[in-house]
């Protein structure tokens, strides 16, 4: 009996020393950490946020963002090399103004770590709306083929970048002037996850693809230099090389040019090419 108890408590006192390491990806709510969401002006929105406090129980207080029309996601990673050991899925950390300059849906919260736990806000949104009037012609080849990816004009931060074909657009799903936009998200020296949605010139929101929650086409990993310079958001000219979340190439890999004036790819999209990434992709 002495042997058995002296398991049990041996057993007991194993279990509590786990359990900082089990508790240590919490997430927790603290409805304190308010963000407020300011634009200013007509037909190029500049975007600013603030939060209540800008330090929380001693800790730095961030703010994340996305703009495809997703709710920000929190989570502590200790492995992630991305800034505050977090990963992000698909939204970004607002570090300074934004320019927009077409219709978008803000979500944002605030966040800070603590203890290695992320304790977040409540969502605030902003919906920024502005007068389109589009000439262009959707055309079938516009879908498939060799295509031209140029930085967007707006929505970009020093770890996000946003590179679309809106200047031509095809009908998707019966939905038209639709078009692609890769999102690259910078995660440590050269790599990083790369996001494909399909937008519609005006529409606040990418086109749904995959009912209500999944707002991308595909999504996977990349590696390349372009963004490592990161802490002044520029683009450099190089390579980009795509996998999907399977580890399967997506498309041949992309050269940078006309960095860092104007930052422009071409990628071939292909029904092959599309479908494979999209069943890749873990939902």
């Amino acid at each position: 009996m002495r042997n058995l108890k002296t398991t049990l408590i041996m057993g007991g006192v194993l279990a509590l020393a786990l359990l900082p390491f089990v508790s240590c990806s919490d997430t927790r709510e603290d409805d304190s950490l308010v963000v407020t969401i300011t634009s200013t002006g007509d037909t190029k929105k500049t975007v600013t946020m603030a939060v209540t406090d800008s330090s929380y129980d001693g800790e730095e207080v961030h703010i994340v963002y996305t703009t495809d029309g997703s709710e920000p996601t929190v989570k502590y990673d200790a492995e992630a090399e991305e800034t505050y050991y977090v990963d992000y899925g698909t939204a970004a950390v607002y570090t300074e103004a934004l320019t927009f300059d077409s219709d978008t849906v803000i979500n944002a919260k605030a966040f800070y770590i603590k203890n290695e736990k992320a304790y977040v806000g409540p969502l605030a949104t902003a919906e920024l709306t502005f007068e389109v009037s589009s000439t262009t012609e959707d055309a079938p080849a516009n879908e498939y083929g060799t295509l031209t990816f140029k930085l967007a004009s707006s929505g970009n931060s020093l770890q996000t970048h946003y590179f679309d074909t809106s200047d031509k657009t095809f009908t998707y799903n019966s939905t038209e002037h639709c078009y692609y936009q890769f999102l690259f998200s910078y995660k440590g020296s050269s790599k990083g996850n790369w996001y494909l949605f399909v937008r519609q010139l005006g529409a606040s929101n990418p086109v749904v693809v995959d009912g209500q929650t999944n707002k991308y086409l595909a999504k996977g990993t990349f590696t390349g230099a372009c963004f490592n310079d990161y802490q002044k958001g520029k683009v450099a000219n190089g390579e980009l090389t795509l996998l999907t979340d399977k580890g399967n190439a997506f498309g041949d890999t992309a050269t940078m040019t006309g960095a860092p004036d104007t930052p422009t790819f071409t990628f071939e999209i292909q029904p092959e090419t599309r479908s494979t990434a999209v069943s890749d992709t873990e939902k």
